[in-house]
């Protein structure tokens, strides 16, 4: 955890010149909040020293470590992305061989789509640090009849899509229900390796075709990736479309970028100048965007 002071004068300037918008303080307490960083008096609080990269250094005032416990408690709730992947873990299931593992998250799935929320579907089931996991993270496919265990991420989204027909409910509530369960999983890191991969668009088309809001949803979930990437970029390493193929940057990134484009944050022209940034460098270039499809 971290406990800093900002200039937000020097803030609202640069970020009113870098978005060409008029920005009020208000406007800046309301992007900082939005990017997970609380305020307490004077002093802003995050989770991690993560979202120290989104200023710049005549921004800061100062920086350090924070142990009150009353701060720990008034942020625990704010998903953001760690310093390290050590704490992190990944339900069971979605690291054991394909076929059962996608039996197991499709009844779970089901479940939480008729209810349209996680809530406690996930009761009795064990979780495993991410780390300790040995093979591979998979974001496009099933892993060929092998002893090795790897992450099975394309399922997560994949099965969730599959669901829906299969649910008691007309194809608006369907995509609705599915929308919920994407906004509500993308405040996990584990439930990020599923939004980057898997091939279907996040929202089915019928979901687009029927004018469901794609604009705040996307604006959502990628700022729920922006928290968390520089552990995804930490993770990257072990990324791959399927078992022996790595994933490499930016291709891992592709549903950022998409997501980038539909809430309105970056142009095609300004993606693909990011695409040729490092990985690092990109996700500290989407969190400044983000803050122009906030007003």
């Amino acid at each position: 955890m971290i406990s800093f002071r900002l200039d937000l004068a020097t803030l609202q300037r640069r970020l009113s010149l870098e978005t060409g918008l008029n920005l009020k303080i208000a406007h800046i307490e309301e992007w900082l909040e939005r990017a997970g960083i609380a305020s307490s008096g004077e002093t802003w609080i995050a989770p991690s020293q993560n979202v120290l990269s989104l200023f710049r250094s005549e921004e800061l005032i100062a920086a350090s470590p924070s142990s009150d416990q009353s701060v720990r408690k008034s942020v625990a709730a704010i998903p953001c992305g760690r310093a390290t992947i050590s704490d992190y873990s990944v339900p069971s299931i979605l690291a054991g061989p394909p076929r059962p593992a996608q039996r197991a998250w499709r009844r779970i799935v089901t479940s939480a789509l008729k209810e349209r929320t996680w809530g406690t579907v996930f009761g009795g089931i064990a979780r495993v640090p991410i780390d300790l996991v040995p093979g591979g993270i998979l974001f496009h496919g099933p892993v060929p009849a092998t002893a090795d265990t790897h992450i099975l991420a394309y399922l997560i989204r994949q099965e969730i899509r599959e669901a829906c027909p299969r649910v008691a409910m007309t194809p608006y509530a369907a995509a609705e229900a599915e929308r919920a369960l994407l906004m509500a999983g993308a405040k996990e890191l584990w439930f990020c390796l599923g939004i980057l991969g898997g091939g279907v668009p996040l929202l089915s088309p019928f979901a687009c075709e029927q004018g469901m809001d794609i604009r705040n949803f996307s604006r959502d979930v990628l700022w729920s990736l922006v928290r968390f990437w520089p552990d995804l970029v930490n993770l990257s390493k072990r990324f791959m479309i399927v078992r022996g193929i790595r994933c490499e940057w930016p291709s891992w990134a592709s549903n950022a970028f998409r997501l980038a484009q539909e809430c309105g944050a970056a142009t095609v022209g300004e993606v693909q100048g990011i695409k040729e940034l490092s990985a690092s460098e990109a996700g500290t270039t989407l969190g400044r965007y983000l803050i122009r499809c906030i007003f």
